[in-house]
């Protein structure tokens, strides 16, 4: 299992099984759900785990996790430092890019070859601040400094969002990540006759648990899910029951 669905796991049991004199936690197939079946007096309940990331709104319906547009960007540090492993660098580069990029290959072979033009005509102090370049069609900033520690890296990226909308209402966004959390689990759980559990891992840095419950209290489709547990990175535990 991920990290995450066992840390939720964890303060499940901790916070909220503990109270029970017995039960047992089987782990499900990765490739299949659920992720837990717990058993308790018996009766059978799966427990699924999922998390709830900070989003950008596109257009006025359209939602996009925040870790899906920069993860892609973030991976390029390793493919960059794979690329030039044999070179030897006595600068890093810090590179900023702003996702999402709208085709990532052309845009990491621009990158490439552009780094490659800096190493040989040796332009280190044209970048000792941030340069704006365009590559493909893409903002990018790029700085070279001197490294400190020789053996460190050589790249550094930073990457950031540009969103056309700037309306920025957490409890709005997290109604939306969770209405689509909800759906999409609700939709692999289908199938299943076993009471459901839901845990969700709030991985939304602004949003607090009381937020959570402000949005469970407006109505928010809860579906099948006899119990959905908000966990945080604290391991504080709220625990929302279904009254269906």
């Amino acid at each position: 299992m991920r990290e995450d669905e066992e840390f939720v796991k964890e303060v499940i049991i901790e916070k909220y099984l503990s109270k029970y004199n017995s039960y047992e936690i089987i782990e499900g197939n990765r490739n299949e759900p659920p992720d837990y079946r717990i058993i308790i007096d018996s009766s059978e309940i799966l427990l699924e785990i999922t998390q709830c990331t900070s989003i950008v709104l596109q257009g006025n319906s359209s939602i996009t996790s925040t870790k899906n547009i920069n993860y892609p960007i973030l991976k390029i540090e390793d493919e960059l430092v794979n690329d030039f492993a044999k070179v030897e660098l006595d600068y890093c580069f810090t590179i900023r890019i702003r996702g999402p990029i709208k085709n990532l290959n052309s845009f990491k072979k621009e990158l490439k070859e552009y780094l490659k033009l800096i190493l040989k005509n040796n332009q280190f102090d044209s970048f000792t601040s941030f340069q704006k370049v365009i590559l493909t069609t893409e903002e990018v900033k790029i700085k070279a400094a001197k490294k400190e520690v020789l053996n460190s890296r050589s790249f550094k990226i930073i990457a950031w969002i540009k969103c056309d909308n700037h309306e920025y209402d957490i409890q709005k966004h997290i109604n939306l990540a969770l209405v689509e959390a909800l759906k999409i689990k609700n939709i692999k759980l289908k199938k299943f006759s076993e009471k459901k559990w839901l845990g969700i891992l709030n991985d939304y840095f602004l949003a607090s648990l009381e937020t959570y419950e402000r949005v469970f209290n407006s109505g928010i489709e809860t579906y099948d899910f006899d119990k959905i547990f908000i966990v945080d990175k604290n391991k504080n535990l709220l625990v929302i029951s279904n009254s269906k």
